[in-house]
């Protein structure tokens, strides 16, 4: 095993409500103590649930597909690839996707981030 690379075919792969999610670096993967590292799909034509990171701020960058961000009580921003995303901590926040296509980000957390720790608005 490679101690410091990973393709993320060989990555843990989580099934959360609406969205597949590989973690490759933090918990899983190539450990780090100090961030989380990984990619998100997310099925043509469809929004995940609204959702909030307590502990975590995160980084997310479009890199394939387009669409609508949801930010807090009304914020609503347009997606494309080449778009970088700030999710404060505590903050709700959900994406849309509007192409046909799967959508796919790459994300990072401060600190490492415990895939499916999430607050949802269903919780």
């Amino acid at each position: 095993d490679n101690m410091y690379t990973l393709h993320y075919s060989k990555s843990r792969k989580f099934n959360l409500p609406g969205r597949t999610v590989y973690s490759m670096v933090g918990h899983h993967g190539i450990k780090s103590s100090q961030m989380s590292f990984g990619i998100t799909e997310l099925p043509p034509k469809s929004k995940m649930d609204p959702h909030k990171h307590i502990n975590e701020e995160e980084i997310i960058f479009i890199y394939e597909g387009f669409g609508k961000l949801y930010v807090g009580d009304g914020a609503v921003e347009d997606l494309e690839p080449g778009t970088v995303i700030v999710a404060p901590r505590g903050v709700d926040h959900a994406i849309e996707n509007k192409s046909n296509n799967i959508m796919k980000w790459v994300w990072v957390f401060n600190p490492p981030v415990k895939i499916g720790s999430h607050a949802s608005q269903k919780d």
